[in-house]
């Protein structure tokens, strides 16, 4: 609670005006239809198994922007995700929630129809296609909670590392 009105006295009307508009599409209910393609890979992999899938996903890429497959086939035929068998098909999701966080991020900065290049989640390497788009109808006052939520996180984070540069640690035997 205490951090909530250190938030609200803190973040200005014109700042919390200016985030929304920069990061718009997360905010106001924009939802994509996507498609993915992931190749997983188990948390405690070697970087080589990373390595590995990240070359697969981009020569997958490769193949689809070059028109040799179609995005849903290679989905069907080398997606480890149960979407594959619908031809990598999601749906439309929405920024949070939906999707591991850098699978998001890199979605909802394509543009109708592009291919993403590979992406690294939690779950291993990711190829999205964005298929249509749904354009949000909320205002800035109707995601003022959330964009005060994300804007608190961020100086939180700014406020611990300033502390923790000006702290001084001594370590007595």
């Amino acid at each position: 609670v205490t951090w909530e009105s250190h938030v609200l006295r803190t973040v200005t009307q014109t700042e919390l005006k200016a985030y929304f508009e920069a990061h718009r599409l997360e905010f106001d209910g924009t939802r994509l239809h996507l498609r993915q393609i992931v190749k997983s890979v188990s948390a405690g992999a070697e970087a080589t198994e990373w390595d590995i899938a990240e070359k697969q996903i981009a020569e997958l890429r490769t193949q689809i922007t070059s028109g040799q497959i179609e995005f849903p086939a290679a989905a069907m035929k080398h997606s480890s995700s149960p979407s594959g068998k619908s031809g990598g098909d999601l749906g439309f999701v929405k920024y949070s929630g939906d999707l591991p966080t850098p699978v998001a991020k890199a979605a909802f900065a394509l543009s109708d129809g592009e291919i993403s290049p590979p992406i690294r989640s939690q779950v291993g390497m990711h190829l999205i296609q964005v298929v249509a788009r749904q354009p949000g109808d909320l205002s800035l006052e109707d995601a003022r909670p959330a964009l005060l939520r994300s804007l608190g996180e961020q100086l939180w984070k700014k406020t611990v590392a300033d502390l923790r540069s000006k702290a001084k640690v001594t370590v007595v035997p």
